[in-house]
């Protein structure tokens, strides 16, 4: 035990005298030589790092050493080189360091002493890193190299605004109302008849007291767009003047068949004319069948009536059930109506009566202006029609050869030839087109017996024959 504590303390004077003539025992790590030297070489390990322990630690001249030099700090990197867009990790270890600060582009402000940390430089970047004691600092550095460029991000799209006002124009002391809406902005400010920040799409009723132009920008910090709308303002037209207070409503003016008296409006009196000095009583007007002359008034010239021949008017040739029958024989009910509208009495005796295929002669009768008569035949016709007290001529046999029910033609002919004709449903001898073909029971009839222009617009289908009536026709 006595040797033991001999040794330890001549072991400690030796190192006391080493560490007061400023000799250490040093790791050579700069060179990177696994020896220990002596010399003070700033290396990495010092005698007084060392952890001699015990009652080494009891004496203070190591820590007073320590405290003597700056500090170090190692900075690397995972990757040194890195394609645009990735990350790389940096560490940093520093001794005899109270503090760290880190600077480059990205990389500011305090770090610990020993730390890690993820970096994603978009270019090739130098980190730096200081640390420093009461004795000084030191820096080292990583640079990063970045392969590649990240495209910067795309702008914004341009902002899009509408605006608008509903009423354009006003009557002034009205409201109208602005609309607006706006897309890709983060603001909109009025300016113009309106001011201040608005929201990005809304309605807003303004007070209009004289034209106004509303005017509206939004944008988004790198891109404007401003719209304008103007809303023209009126003045109402003056409450209208009432010409007549005498008269219920608003006369804006004198009504016609009036005039202003006193201030108020009074029906005019007309002047009275008598157009007709010849004619008893005042004429305002020039009666019907009269024309002036002068101060007179005289009656107009009668047209005259009728026509230069006699003609066929009427003919029934499809016989119904309820009027008898059709056949070639005498026992026939057909029958046509012949008019007299020449204005003078004709006699047709030695006239003829034809269909397409037969011819029977008529015998004397004599027709008045006006009058009527009827062909049939056989006497039974005249018990089934009121034939208004119209002669009735019996031929004793069919008309013809019997009017056909599809088509025929009926000639009234005179010594001097074809006096009147007519063709009805398929037959054109007469004239073409044809009278339409009518149903069974029905007639074809002139429109007007003093009217005959041999075409069929002279005739008209009747659904109730007239026989001798000259009445009304009733079309089909």
């Amino acid at each position: 035990m006595g040797n033991q504590r001999y040794i330890q303390a001549v072991a400690g004077t030796f190192l006391f005298l080493l560490m007061f003539c400023g000799v250490s025992v040093v790791y050579a790590s700069d060179d990177h030589d696994s020896h220990w030297d002596w010399g003070d070489q700033g290396g990495r390990y010092s005698f007084c790092d060392q952890n001699w322990g015990g009652w080494w630690n009891r004496f203070n001249f190591c820590n007073d050493r320590h405290s003597e030099k700056p500090p170090l700090v190692y900075l690397f990197a995972t990757k040194y080189a890195i394609k645009a867009g990735k990350s790389t990790t940096l560490y940093w270890d520093a001794k005899r360091a109270d503090s760290c600060t880190v600077s480059g582009s990205g990389w500011s402000g305090s770090r610990p002493i020993k730390a890690e940390e993820i970096v994603s430089p978009a270019v090739t970047t130098t980190y730096i890193i200081t640390c420093t004691n009461t004795f000084g600092s030191y820096t080292d550095s990583a640079t990063i190299t970045v392969k590649g460029v990240i495209p910067p991000p795309p702008p914004p799209p341009a902002p899009e605004l509408s605006l608008g006002a509903l009423p354009l124009i006003v009557i002034v002391g009205n409201t109208s109302t602005l609309s607006w809406s706006s897309t890709n902005a983060t603001t909109c400010e009025a300016s113009g008849g309106w001011s201040g920040t608005k929201i990005l799409s809304s309605n807003e009723i303004v007070a209009i007291s004289a034209t106004t132009t509303y005017s509206l920008a939004c944008g988004n910090g790198i891109a404007t767009t401003s719209k304008s709308v103007t809303v023209d303002a009126v003045i109402p037209p003056p409450p209208p003047v009432d010409a007549c207070l005498n008269i219920e409503g608003v006369q804006e003016t004198i009504p016609n068949g009036y005039h202003l008296d006193s201030g108020q409006c009074v029906p005019d009196i007309p002047e009275t004319l008598d157009l007709c000095s010849n004619i008893e009583g005042e004429q305002t007007t020039i009666p019907d069948g009269y024309h002036a002359e002068g101060s007179e008034c005289l009656p107009d010239a009668v047209p005259p009536t009728g026509i230069d021949h006699v003609v066929i008017n009427e003919v029934y040739y499809d016989v119904d059930a309820v009027h008898g029958v059709e056949t070639t024989g005498s026992n026939n009910n057909e029958w046509i109506e012949l008019y007299n509208g020449t204005g003078a009495p004709v006699d047709i005796g030695g006239w003829k009566i034809s269909d397409a295929n037969a011819t029977d002669t008529l015998p004397s009768i004599i027709l008045p202006d006006g009058g009527s008569v009827i062909i049939t035949g056989t006497s039974t016709t005249a018990s089934f029609w009121d034939f208004h007290g119209a002669p009735v001529i019996v031929l004793n046999s069919a008309i013809g050869n019997s009017l056909s029910n599809t088509g025929d033609v009926v000639y009234l002919s005179n010594i001097s030839g074809v006096v009147d004709a007519v063709s009805y449903g398929e037959n054109t001898d007469a004239f073409s087109p044809s009278v339409i073909d009518v149903v069974e029971g029905h007639s074809i009839q002139r429109i007007d017996p003093d009217v005959d222009t041999d075409t069929a617009t002279d005739w008209e289908g009747s659904e109730v024959p007239t026989s001798g009536s000259l009445g009304p026709v009733v079309p089909i």
